[in-house]
C-alpha cells in the first residue's frame, strides 16, 4: 500500500478549537499512561505549554488513518503506530517554515531518548513538539465535529486501522488554506507506507 487509507483535514478557528480544550480532564487521562512524566512534551507541566507557543489564530487539523498491516502481532502493531506517527509528525514539522507550529500525534520524537526520566532538562527544546492531548485538547470530540469522524477505541481486539491526529497552528487564516492544499497534494503523491524501518 503506497498511500494512506484516509486523510481528512479541516481549517478551524482558534475560538472553535478552544471549545475542545479541557486541560484538567484531558491531562488527567495522562496520569494513567505508563509514560507519564517521562517526556518533556507530556504532563505534568510546571506551566501550560499552550500559552508559550507562538501566537496563532487558526489551525489545520489533520487526521490520518492507515490500515493495520499485521493485526495478530502486538509488537508489529506498536512499531507500525510509532512509524506512522513519526511520518505524520515529520510532514507537519516540514510545514512550520510557512508560518505554523506543528502539534504532533503522541509524545515528542525529537530525541531518540528523552532525558526527563533521568531528571535532566530537555537537551533539544527547539526540536521538541507537543501533542494535542498533552496541550489539553479532546481529540475525539474535535475529529467528530471538524472532520466528521468518530474515533473508535479498540478495547478488546486489534483495530483494522490506526488513526493519528495532529495539527498546524497558524498565525493567520491565509496561511491555513495554503497549508491545507499542500498537505492534501502531498498525500496524493506516492508516500512510503507507514511500516517500521
Amino acid at each position: 500500500m503506497s498511500i494512506p487509507a484516509k486523510l481528512l483535514t479541516a481549517v478551524v478557528g482558534k475560538t472553535d478549537l478552544m471549545r475542545h480544550h479541557d486541560i484538567d480532564r484531558i491531562q488527567g487521562y495522562c496520569r494513567d499512561c505508563g509514560m507519564y512524566g517521562k517526556f518533556w512534551s507530556c504532563p505534568p507541566f510546571d506551566h501550560q505549554p499552550l500559552t508559550a507557543l507562538p501566537e496563532w489564530t487558526h489551525a489545520v487539523l489533520v487526521m490520518w488513518q492507515t490500515p493495520v498491516h499485521i493485526p495478530d502481532d502486538l509488537n508489529a502493531l506498536i512499531e507500525q503506530f510509532q512509524a506512522a506517527r513519526r511520518q505524520l509528525g515529520e510532514i507537519l514539522i516540514d510545514y512550520e517554515s510557512l508560518g505554523s507550529t506543528a502539534v504532533i500525534a503522541g509524545q515528542c520524537f525529537g530525541c531518540s531518548d528523552c532525558v526527563r526520566g533521568r531528571g535532566a532538562a530537555c537537551c533539544s527544546p527547539t526540536r521538541m513538539r507537543y501533542s494535542l492531548e498533552s496541550l489539553g485538547f479532546d481529540v475525539s470530540t474535535m475529529t467528530e465535529e471538524f472532520v466528521g469522524h468518530r474515533l473508535a477505541w479498540a478495547a478488546d481486539k486489534t483495530p483494522d486501522t490506526l488513526t493519528l491526529v495532529g495539527a498546524l497552528l497558524c498565525r493567520n487564516h491565509e496561511t491555513t488554506g495554503q497549508l491545507e492544499q499542500r498537505i492534501s497534494k502531498r498525500w496524493r503523491a506516492p508516500l512510503s507506507p507507514a511500516t517500521p524501518n
